[in-house]
């Protein structure tokens, strides 16, 4: 329990009090230290995906090695978000952001100079426990500097900073990799990760601080456990196979730790996380929100990329190109989004985001081999568009009317949903595609017999054209049915990848009802 005595406080909490509006030089240095921080995390996620090819060749270590720069770059900053309302009570909200800062930064510098893949992935680890306290701690810092009345615009801006990583980290990622080495990837972190030390060490006042506090190391061991089992077990999921004995003892870890997370938080004093949070319906439907933002980020993105580089053939470089524009609408749409919610019901800005990224699901749903260049970068447009009205709203509403101690936590609780959110999508799509593209495969050879007057025109015609120079007719007849085997899984993947979209497209559009929950709590 908190102790007003054991409390030193150099400013108020968040929400505390109506604030008045900071000078706007003051502000404006917040504000870039708080964009910062969600533009360097995102820019990173996106330059070290985009030179993974690189890193494997010049670390000369396997596909499933490689992997684990990623994986456990995602389960460290999962694990640490959790214990962000404790660390953010023990040190300031201030001084907790720049140590993340200064985790993440110096922990990318490092990993430049790793010499093996395993000495990288141990500064990956590193890298990501200051990444974690990048997305939650930078919106308590910006719900701090706003009034309530204007934290709409303030979302906004926090989440242009992420949007813009995301254009940036499109274009560095693969000209380091390519023009340069790819140990430059993790160098372009570096001068925005000082300017947000030294913004948030210059603009951002002193921030609340408590002593005494007692640590939940028992809810936070429990806890840690479930997420990295669980995410293990999706990251391994499709190439363990998800009945395999590995998977389902991860899967079942996970449901005991968290089971147990539960009873512990019910019985101590000072939970890690707090519980209470959920008996709030606009939080519940928050939290859920959150969790399809992960899939609408990393799902769409990730059946788009495959469509185009396994089927239509688009080069790594080709592809970061014609997802540019669909980033930059993003970033444009935002500060457009910010000025409504300060006028305008949320929910109306989040309920026009949901439809307008169906709309771009729905394009791919009608997606075959006939697209090309400009109809991937449209249904990616609108795709921007669609999240650049859903994505601010969200954590403003979710978090209104949540008591001041409890805000910290709150953040951090969904940033947590909405990377679990990412690690599930691609889990759970990667195996729906091979899955689906099995299922069409086989309707496919049902329909395509041997026999079949069709087949049998199409072996003759790709026999004749297979067969010139050939040393037998048998031959250019076997090459001619390879052909036509080829031509069978490639349309078995456009269908896979067709209805994964439309699975998207469904779970966008229920998610309409979810957010009639959300209704924000104005506090002037």
């Amino acid at each position: 329990m908190r102790h007003p005595a054991s409390q030193s406080v150099s400013s108020p909490a968040i929400g505390s009090s109506p604030q008045a509006t900071p000078p706007a030089m003051p502000l404006a240095g917040v504000m870039v230290a708080v964009m910062l921080g969600p533009f360097v995390n995102i820019l990173d996620y996106n330059v070290v995906n985009v030179a993974l090819p690189k890193m494997m060749s010049g670390l000369a270590t396997d596909v499933l090695t490689i992997r684990w720069v990623v994986t456990a770059f995602l389960i460290s900053t999962a694990v640490t978000m959790p214990a962000l309302g404790w660390l953010g009570r023990v040190l300031g909200n201030k001084n907790l952001y720049v140590l993340g800062l200064t985790i993440f930064t110096t922990a990318s510098a490092l990993c430049g100079f790793a010499p093996t893949v395993s000495i990288l992935i141990a500064l990956r680890i590193l890298e990501g426990i200051g990444a974690g306290t990048l997305m939650p701690m930078s919106m308590v810092l910006m719900l701090d500097a706003y009034p309530p009345e204007k934290r709409g615009t303030g979302t906004a801006l926090w989440s242009l900073g992420a949007s813009l990583g995301s254009v940036l980290g499109l274009l560095l990622g693969g000209y380091s990799a390519d023009a340069v080495d790819w140990r430059t990837v993790f160098y372009v972190n570096l001068i925005p990760g000082a300017l947000g030390i030294l913004c948030t060490l210059l603009f951002v006042p002193p921030a609340r601080r408590e002593h005494g506090v007692s640590f939940d190391l028992w809810g936070f061991s429990v806890l840690a456990v479930a997420l990295v089992s669980l995410l293990v077990a999706l990251s391994q999921g499709q190439r363990e196979g998800w009945g395999s004995s590995l998977i389902v003892t991860l899967l079942g870890i996970c449901v005991l730790a968290f089971s147990l997370f539960i009873y512990i938080e019910q019985r101590v004093t000072t939970p890690l996380i707090e519980l209470r949070l959920y008996t709030s319906f606009r939080y519940i439907a928050g939290t859920v929100i959150a969790l399809g933002l992960g899939l609408f980020f990393n799902g769409s993105t990730f059946l788009l990329v495959l469509f185009v580089q396994l089927l239509l053939d688009f080069s790594v470089e080709l592809t970061g190109l014609v997802l540019l524009p669909g980033s930059v609408a993003m970033v444009l749409t935002t500060p457009l989004v910010g000025w409504m919610i300060d006028r305008a019901e949320p929910r109306v800005s989040m309920l026009c985001g949901l439809a307008i990224y169906s709309v771009s699901c729905y394009l791919m749903m009608l997606a075959d081999l006939r697209i090309g260049v400009c109809f991937v970068i449209v249904v990616y447009v609108v795709r921007g568009i669609g999240l650049g009205f859903l994505y601010p709203p969200v954590f403003a509403v979710a978090t209104s009317g949540i008591a001041a101690q409890r805000v910290r936590g709150a953040s951090s609780l969904l940033n947590l949903w909405v990377t679990l959110g990412g690690a599930f999508s691609i889990a759970v799509l990667s195996t729906l595609v091979e899955s689906r593209q099995a299922i069409h495969q086989a309707l496919f050879a049902e329909e395509q017999v041997l026999t079949a007057l069709g087949t049998q025109q199409a072996l003759t015609a790709l026999g004749g054209l297979s067969g010139e120079g050939s040393s037998s007719l048998i031959n250019a007849r076997l090459q001619a049915l390879g052909m036509v085997q080829g031509i069978v899984r490639q349309e078995a993947l456009i269908r896979a990848i067709n209805d994964c979209f439309m699975l998207v497209c469904v779970l966008a559009l229920g998610s309409m009802g979810v957010v009639m929950l959300m209704r924000m709590v104005r506090q002037r």
